[in-house]
This record gives structure tokens, C-alpha cells and sequence, in this order.
């Protein structure tokens, strides 16, 4: 299979120029599933910050597939891949966003929480919402997600496109590709068959990372995604594992060292500035509880779980599961769920900023398990303690008040004190030196990836809905009302 297969046809794109794909690839675009992506904005709601980020899973996908189209050619050119690894990973990385739920990760994020929830093994709270002094709304959709909640992945529920949606499932076989196969390179549970399949669809630097990077920082207009992704691709070897059974690995040639730190750097600084924006979380919090209770109360909703998205898998109504289709389904209950529903669409629909009341910062170091700043830790153990204190000093409801802790890091170390991450260790990136000897960049003593990845960024906002009737004012009031609480909380403890 020539390479030039892959040039029937092109799509102008803002990043390479040009994305050649085959019959095959322009086969699979074409289909209504893949289409929905147009329908899909790749950040969700950063838009709401950055007017620019518009952009899509759509094009998203393409350059995703464009990517792996560079990176298995050089494989192939050094005979570690075959023509036909290369067509399922190129099918693979074009269609790995086909399951995504709408407004990037928020509404995932929902539909995971709600399937912990309702597991008896990994509920996430023992108390219904409501019951007095609990978590509000905009705090409790927050916390870490594991467990049953987890198979409600976007991934996981694209494996389940490609088997349930007929039209899919049918292009793939009558193109000699296992739909099956295809899905478990998308979840990376084809790990246990072909360990370089996994790193190049799931690892620091797989096509989705390397795409998004990139794409994300042009379209939000900031210059951390300004990568060598070219330099990178062709430093791209295989090299002898020893942890792994010295099983074969994909890394970087050691001359390219320098090139990966920087875009390490590169993506923590972009979730740190962008992804993390204190304003964008607020948003995604207020529309993450929105899409909570709609999934809860909503009698019209076809989707109450997981189960029945994967159900209605090859209906019309999934096709319609799109960012605007939401909105308005929500828009239409605004008022017959209650006011708090009504108060949260609202904020979503008109951009109604939520007011950040304060931020806080803070360095944590995993091998002493130490917190760099007392005044984070003290913050944060009262608000688990006593969840409603800012809303009772502010005298508002305490679901139109809530906080949300953001922690990032430049590169996970799988070698952490006390335990060992296997899934980490597949995904870390790898040095090979001349001697092909695979070894991690966070264990290369002369690379300062090692001194900082045992150090995570944390960020705690702490932000309310405001009421609209109060004037000028009374606003200023309840700010400084809230700020206070906050501040004999941190005094307290001094």
C-alpha cells in the first residue's frame, strides 16, 4: 500500500496545510456518525474566555489522523510497523473522538459521576444532594471519578459506535478491519497485544496529545503549543524495555531530549493557563451541575445513563447528541425544574460570569506528601469539613456557591512512593539511547522533567452565582461578606 493512497483526497487545515486521507478514511468522514463531530467543540466552553476556541472534534479528528499518519509512515520506513498496522492505527486515530459526548469533557464527566453513583460498589456519596449540609451542586461533581464510573468514557462508548452504529460497523468489515479490534486500540486495551499500538494512541506523546496541543493553542491565541512536532515524529525508535518483560517500546532518540522537556512544558503551561482558567472552570462547573440535574429530573431526556446512550446507539436520537441539541432540550425545562436548574441555564445560555470570591495556590511535593502553601490546605479542609460556611456568611442558596480544586503536572512518574502505576508506566514518555536501552525521561537524573514531576500545581477557586436582584451595593456586600468567612477560616488556623 504506497503512501500515496493516503492523498485521494485533502482537507485544507489551519495547522498542516494539508491532510491527505483514502477512499477508506473519506468513506468513514462521510457518515453521519463522523459528522456529528462538526456539531462537537473541542474546548467546550473556553470559548466563553477565549472567543477564538471554536473549533472542533471534527478537525480535531483530522489532525489527529494526520499525525498518526506521520508517525506510523516513519515507523513503516523503519520496518517496526506493517501497511496493515498502519490502516488500522490511521482508522484508528481518525475515529477516536467518535463517541465524545457533547461540550468537550463536561458532560462526560456527568454521565461518569452519575454511573458511580448509581454503582453499590463505588457510590461517590452516601447522601442525596439535597440532604442538608452536603456538598453543593457546583462542588460535588467535581470529585475524582473511578471505578464503575469509568466504562461511561467517551472512548469506551466509541468502541460501542463501532459495533452498534450499522453504517460504521459495516464500512469497516467491508474493508477487512474488525470493528472490535478497531475499538480496543481506541480504549488502549489492545495494550496487551501490541505495546507500541498503545503508545502511539495513548501515551504523552500519542497523535491525540500531539494534535491538540498544537491546535488548541492557535485557536485560544496563545503560543504554548508552538512544538517541533516534525522533529519529534522523526526521532521517533524503538528500544528494549527492561521493567516490561523487555518487551519493544517506542521513545524518543536521546538527541531529541530537549524537544520533548519543551513540550512537556509546553502542555502543562497550557493547562495551567487555558484549560485552567479560573473563569472557564466556574463556567464548566455551573454547566456540569446543570446537565446533572436535567439527567436527573428531566421526563423528556432519552439519555438518563450510559446504558441508554449505548442502547440508542444506532437511533436517530444519538446523532442529535450534539453540544446545541443539549442546550435547547435544556433551555425547554428551564422553568419546570426548579429555580436553581433555571438559574444555572441561564448563566450557561447568556454567559452570566460567575464571580470568582478568591484563588489560592499551591505546590505539592509527592515524595514528602507536603503542601507549599498552609493557607491551600487549611482552605480545603474546611470546606470538606463545613461545605455551606461562604454560602451561610453570604446568605445565599448554597447550591449557587461552590469550589473547585484544579491540580496539574508536567509528566507522572508510575515509580511514586509506596506504589506502582502499570497504566502510568505504558503511557511515560521514554528515552533510547544509542545502545536502544528504553528508559524514562522521569528517571534521567541529567533531564529536569525528573526534578519536576514530583511536584503537582494545585489551584483552589472558590466562586458564586450572584443574585440579580441585589444592586450594586448589596453585591459588594455579600463579596465582602464571603471574603471575610474566608479569611477568619485562614486566620484560624494561623
Amino acid at each position: 500500500m504506497a503512501l500515496d493512497t493516503y492523498s485521494r483526497k485533502y482537507f485544507n487545515d489551519t495547522i498542516y496545510g494539508g491532510i491527505g486521507v483514502s477512499d477508506l478514511e473519506t468513506e468513514l468522514i462521510d457518515t453521519r456518525e463522523f459528522q456529528r463531530l462538526r456539531r462537537l467543540r473541542q474546548l467546550g466552553l473556553v470559548s466563553y474566555v477565549f472567543p477564538c476556541a471554536e473549533h472542533t472534534r471534527f478537525t480535531h479528528s483530522l489532525g489527529t489522523l494526520m499525525l498518526m499518519g506521520k508517525m506510523t509512515e516513519h515507523l513503516v520506513g523503519q520496518g517496526w510497523l506493517s501497511r496493515d498496522d498502519q490502516k488500522k492505527l490511521r482508522v484508528a486515530a481518525l475515529l477516536h473522538d467518535i463517541g465524545h459526548y457533547p461540550y468537550s469533557h463536561l458532560v462526560e464527566q456527568v454521565y461518569m459521576y452519575k454511573s458511580q453513583e448509581e454503582s453499590s460498589v463505588d457510590r461517590i456519596v452516601d447522601v442525596e444532594f439535597e440532604a442538608e449540609n452536603s456538598d453543593s451542586l457546583l462542588t460535588m461533581l467535581g470529585k475524582k471519578v473511578k471505578g464503575g464510573g469509568r466504562k461511561a468514557n467517551h472512548e469506551r462508548l466509541g468502541a460501542k459506535v463501532l459495533t452498534g452504529r450499522s453504517v460504521i460497523c459495516n464500512i469497516l468489515k467491508a474493508n477487512d478491519l474488525d470493528p472490535i479490534e478497531i475499538g480496543s486500540i481506541i480504549t488502549g486495551e489492545f495494550r496487551e497485544n501490541n505495546m507500541i499500538y498503545c503508545q502511539l494512541m495513548h501515551s504523552s506523546l500519542d497523535c491525540d496529545r500531539l494534535d491538540y496541543l498544537p491546535r488548541d493553542s492557535y485557536s485560544t491565541g496563545v503560543n504554548y503549543g508552538v512544538v517541533d512536532v516534525d522533529y519529534l515524529v522523526r526521532l521517533l525508535t524503538k528500544g528494549n524495555d527492561r521493567i516490561l518483560s523487555k518487551e519493544d517500546v517506542i521513545g524518543i532518540d536521546e538527541r531529541g531530549q530537549n524537544v520533548v522537556e519543551h513540550y512537556l512544558m509546553a502542555r502543562y503551561f497550557h493547562y495551567s493557563k487555558v484549560i485552567g482558567h479560573k473563569t472557564i472552570r466556574a463556567f464548566e462547573c455551573v454547566a456540569k451541575a446543570a446537565s446533572y440535574i436535567y439527567l436527573k429530573e428531566s421526563t423528556t431526556w432519552p439519555f438518563k445513563s450510559y446504558e441508554q446512550i449505548v442502547s440508542n446507539i444506532d437511533t436517530a436520537e444519538f446523532l442529535n447528541f450534539d453540544d446545541s441539541y443539549l442546550m435547547q432540550c435544556m433551555e425547554r425545562e428551564a422553568n419546570g425544574l426548579g429555580e436553581v436548574f433555571s438559574t444555572y441555564v441561564n448563566v450557561i445560555r447568556n454567559r452570566i460570569r460567575p464571580r470568582v470570591l478568591f484563588e489560592v495556590r499551591s505546590m505539592f511535593d509527592s515524595e514528602t506528601n507536603s503542601c507549599s502553601n498552609n493557607q491551600y490546605h487549611d482552605l480545603l479542609r474546611e470546606l470538606k469539613r463545613n461545605p455551606s460556611f461562604i454560602a451561610e456568611a453570604m446568605n445565599l442558596h448554597k447550591d449557587y456557591v461552590g469550589w473547585q480544586e484544579a491540580i496539574v503536572n508536567i509528566e507522572d512518574d508510575p515509580f511514586k512512593p509506596g506504589e506502582f502505576d502499570e497504566t502510568r508506566y505504558r503511557e511515560a514518555v521514554r528515552i533510547v539511547d544509542k545502545d536502544k536501552r528504553a528508559e524514562l525521561l522521569v528517571k534521567i537524573e541529567e533531564s529536569i522533567i525528573s526534578k519536576l514531576a514530583k511536584y503537582k500545581s494545585a489551584s483552589l477557586i472558590i466562586f458564586y452565582i450572584e443574585d440579580p436582584n441585589d444592586n450594586p451595593e448589596e453585591a459588594e456586600r455579600r463579596f465582602t461578606r464571603g471574603k471575610q468567612a474566608i479569611e477568619d477560616v485562614i486566620k484560624a488556623f494561623d
